[in-house]
């Protein structure tokens, strides 16, 4: 969408994704919670940039507290995913045949 000016808007960057996950990990050592899933959600596209349709499969990001970020996403979706990560973070993988409610 363009500006009053006719300009677009810069496009959200890797730091500024960066200054979002340090609010939410302030905010969520203050509550005491260690870890935050984010679903196939604007949260998810907020938080990590990645914009994923919802589906019955799970895909997101595990917000570590601590400071770490995980990805999960069906093996079958793996290269796509890639493809869209800007943040640094540990991608885990889940088969068909299996929950990938483990690596919650």
């Amino acid at each position: 969408m363009a500006s009053v000016s006719g300009s677009a808007p810069a496009p959200i960057g890797a730091a500024e994704r960066e200054t979002r996950l340090a609010g939410l990990r302030r905010g969520m050592e203050a509550s005491g919670v260690k870890a935050v899933l984010l679903g196939s959600t604007s949260s998810l596209r907020y938080f990590t940039g990645i914009d994923w349709y919802p589906s019955e499969r799970l895909l997101g990001a595990v917000v570590h507290a601590s400071g770490g970020l995980d990805y999960i996403t069906p093996r079958f979706e793996l290269e796509k995913v890639e493809g869209l990560i800007s943040l640094p973070g540990e991608i885990l993988t889940w088969e068909e045949d299996q929950s990938p409610w483990r690596l919650v």
